[in-house]
């Protein structure tokens, strides 16, 4: 097979989908594997994987572009497979693709939907308004990729008339040595509720904190990812020993949290792309064995009807949902920490999204 290089410019190096499920993935099968990123932390071999570092250039006004320059000229002649993750980056890929190379996409995000979300100092009507030009734009770029890589599976319906090479490879977990439930499960306490990932207003940051006002004193929200100091203003003194704030944690670190909490929360407005529910956290939480509280709205009713993996509940009524939560009995939380730990290592298994990933560049090569 070509020759294949992972690019991005804003992620960093140790990203969860393009370094910890994609590259180091695809390392560990002997492809010829680079990943190239902007970061300024330099040269890097990593689990047999190749970084190269293009340096950032933070101080230059226009860096975006002296970046995608001098990929283009270290990647012109690769004939090469890229693999892109950044929208910004698609006027580049086009150019490559002239070259010769073979150009992919991976849309990580529907950036037209997720343009609804910005906290920016506009009128919705404005959003809006960019938000469609946007995806007129986009779509016209979309059409000259070689193909397009979305985590979503829902994403290939909406994408798939702009360009027919257009594949989902999902945010599954990857699988562990462990796969022992009682090894995980003995350790779970339902009163221990946790978030991992990014933290907004949009991702129910203020809904987690009004359904901890609604709960008794014994129970805990663990909150992994970073809060900013507005966000943190915002909890009530009251809860100050019930909310705890770890900011960003490195994978072992957010393990042994996982292995503790019962309970895992996803509590996003109905927003944006919000309403999609093949989330990365989702697989999470399943892998270690958690009773998942989850939105009453879009595909998270599916894919609850489906897995039945906890309770669809409205984010809003935090009420509600407190009552809901003090009176589940023990006897099911555990049923539903089993199905989780049992379901997610059956149906969604990161291994395969890699034998899908190599078989989509194998047949892109061929055109």
């Amino acid at each position: 097979m070509k020759n294949i290089y992972q690019i991005t410019i804003a992620h960093s190096r140790y990203d969860s989908r393009i370094f910890h499920r994609i590259s180091k993935s695809l390392a560990k099968t002997k492809l010829n594997l680079k990943l190239i990123v902007s970061d300024g932390l330099g040269y890097e071999k990593k689990d047999n994987l190749i970084i190269k570092d293009i340096g950032n250039y933070n101080k230059l006004f226009f860096k975006n572009i002296f970046k995608q320059i001098k990929i283009f000229f270290e990647l012109k002649n690769k004939n090469s497979i890229i693999h892109f993750h950044e929208p910004i980056l698609l006027p580049l890929a086009i150019f490559l693709r002239i070259f010769g190379n073979i150009v992919i996409f991976d849309m990580h995000e529907n950036i037209h939907l997720q343009i609804m979300t910005k906290n920016w100092p506009l009128p919705n009507i404005i959003k809006k308004i960019i938000s469609k030009f946007y995806r007129k734009i986009e779509n016209q770029f979309l059409r000259g990729l070689n193909g397009i890589t979305v985590p979503q599976p829902i994403m290939v319906d909406i994408y798939k008339k702009y360009n027919k090479n257009i594949i989902s490879i999902s945010n599954f977990y990857t699988n562990e040595k462990d796969n022992n439930s009682k090894n995980i499960l003995k350790l779970k306490s339902y009163k221990d509720l946790i978030y991992s990932g990014t933290v907004s207003k949009e991702r129910g940051f203020f809904n987690m904190i009004n359904l901890m006002a609604s709960l008794p004193k014994e129970y805990k929200l663990h909150i992994a990812g970073n809060v900013n100091n507005e966000l943190k203003k915002k909890i009530p003194d009251s809860l100050k020993n019930n909310i705890i704030l770890y900011g960003y944690l490195d994978l072992n670190e957010l393990k042994k949290l996982y292995r503790k909490c019962g309970i895992g929360l996803i509590m996003f407005n109905n927003i944006g792309q919000y309403y999609m529910s093949y989330s990365l956290k989702l697989f999470e939480y399943m892998h270690y064995g958690m009773f998942i509280i989850m939105p009453n709205f879009g595909e998270w009713l599916i894919f609850n009807k489906d897995y039945k993996v906890g309770l669809n509940l409205d984010p809003k009524d935090s009420r509600n949902s407190s009552n809901t939560l003090k009176n589940l009995d023990i006897n099911s939380l555990n049923v539903f920490s089993e199905r989780n730990f049992s379901n997610v290592r059956k149906f969604f298994i990161w291994e395969n999204e890699v034998v899908k990933l190599i078989d989509f560049y194998k047949k892109l090569s061929k055109y």
